[in-house]
């Protein structure tokens, strides 16, 4: 060592350590960047030509090569800041100096070679890679033996103990990653882009019973009443679609196109056959079919409305385009005096609604939390599943803590509710329902 810096003057070893520690902190900061930035961004400016992003990606696409050039240049620079400051020291001050340069070095390469240059990394992490990925894609091509041979030691040791070196970064996100992302974008997204955006990944979280008209707010075309009532009905109907019946709903024919209708209807020739003649078939969906497969089945099948089934086939609801729409998008083509049901406030703070209306409706109306079940999504539909029969005017039953009072049912279900106020504590269970 002596001979290696005999005849180099002090000023010139100390502006050599300098450098060093320039070097180390930029591996240091290089490995830190490099491992934490944002690959998707990355990913988005290679798109638009950027070259150090296109070299940034090249060199993540293997991080343990990436990691063995970084720990090679940030430990041959290491080595050498370590032998000239010991050396350095032992001029000025003999054995006493080379003491003091190791406890020099010790907090100097910790703060200066380490912390900080990590720090700065983590926090300005899409700008050091750029910038370091350039230099580390020209320092990979003189090195590569060596992090070839670092590489495949540190390959063989990592099969021993069951491990390999593959990515996580080439995982793809999954769907709950890919929500959070969403949730951690808020400062970058507009709020009705966002929940736009997360509204679509709900859609796998919903079943189509949860969105249907259901099956007793369907408006058709009853094939058994006089051909007076049928033309009125055709006549002012707002549905450029109909769904034609006899007798009940339960038994369909198809449906059909108030369009066609109509050109009927101006050519003299409307008729019960005639509609038979134009009806169009109708498919089914089975009500526990999540909503995003019901979208991309009504696109496959180009329909703009299909009939909910149960299992045994039974028609509960009628599923339109339109409805899906606006779980995404929010509420666009209903009517308001429809969509809140009669709701109507009280002064004692209990409320009268509409038993068929909706749960989440309910909830977003009155900023509540009521829960839907997986069977239920009405409030009739809880009240008879909580009850297990179809109770009679003046029957209470407590959901959610909040007790429900049925006014008006028929016998074959509940129409009119009132719900009161949460009760602060519960009841018992032989007071969940009562006479």
């Amino acid at each position: 060592m002596e001979n290696a810096f005999a005849q180099i003057s002090i000023p010139v070893l100390f502006g050599a350590i300098g450098v060093l520690f320039l070097l180390s902190a930029f591996f240091s900061g290089s490995e830190t960047a490099l491992m934490s930035v944002n690959r998707y961004h990355l990913a988005t400016l290679a798109g638009r030509g950027r070259r150090s992003a296109k070299i940034a990606l090249h060199l993540l696409k293997k991080p343990d090569r990436l990691i063995g050039l970084i720990l090679l240049g940030n430990n041959l620079v290491n080595i050498l800041i370590t032998q000239i400051s010991t050396y350095v020291g032992y001029r000025l001050y003999g054995d006493l100096g080379i003491a003091i340069a190791t406890g020099a070095l010790t907090l100097l390469i910790l703060v200066f070679a380490e912390a900080a240059p990590k720090t700065a990394a983590v926090t300005h992490a899409e700008r050091a890679s750029l910038f370091a990925a350039p230099i580390l894609g020209v320092l990979s091509f003189p090195a590569r033996p060596l992090v070839w041979l670092i590489s495949a030691v540190n390959d063989a040791l990592l099969k021993l103990f069951g491990t390999t070196t593959q990515s996580s970064a080439e995982n793809p996100l999954t769907h709950e990653e890919l929500r959070q992302a969403l949730v951690a974008s808020r400062r970058n997204l507009r709020p009705e882009y966002q929940d736009m955006l997360l509204s679509i990944f709900n859609l796998e979280k919903l079943s189509v019973r949860e969105v249907m008209v259901p099956i007793n707010e369907v408006v058709g075309i009853n094939l058994e009443d006089s051909f007076e009532d049928i033309r009125n009905d055709l006549a002012n109907s707002i549905y450029t679609r109909l769904p034609l019946y006899r007798g009940t709903i339960s038994r369909i024919e198809g449906y059909v196109h108030t369009r066609d209708a109509m050109r009927l209807l101006c050519e003299n020739t409307l008729s019960k056959e005639a509609l038979i003649e134009i009806v169009r078939p109708c498919e089914y969906l089975h009500e526990n079919t999540h909503l995003f497969r019901g979208l991309l089945e009504m696109k496959r099948l180009k329909r703009m409305f299909t009939f909910v089934v149960d299992e045994y086939g039974d028609i509960q609801g009628l599923l339109t385009l339109d409805d899906m729409l606006e779980e995404i998008v929010g509420d666009f083509t209903r009517d308001p005096a429809a969509y809140d049901h009669d709701i109507v406030e009280e002064p004692s703070g209990s409320v009268i609604v509409d038993a068929n209306c909706r749960i989440d409706e309910l909830n977003e109306q009155l900023k509540w939390d009521l829960k839907s079940t997986d069977r239920a999504s009405t409030l009739n539909g809880i009240i008879l599943e909580r009850m297990e029969y179809i109770p009679e005017p003046g029957t209470s039953v407590l959901i959610n803590n909040r007790p429900v009072e049925v006014l008006k049912a028929t016998s074959r279900a509940v129409q009119k509710v009132r719900i009161g106020r949460p009760i602060k504590e519960p009841l018992t269970p032989d007071n969940h329902a009562k006479q």
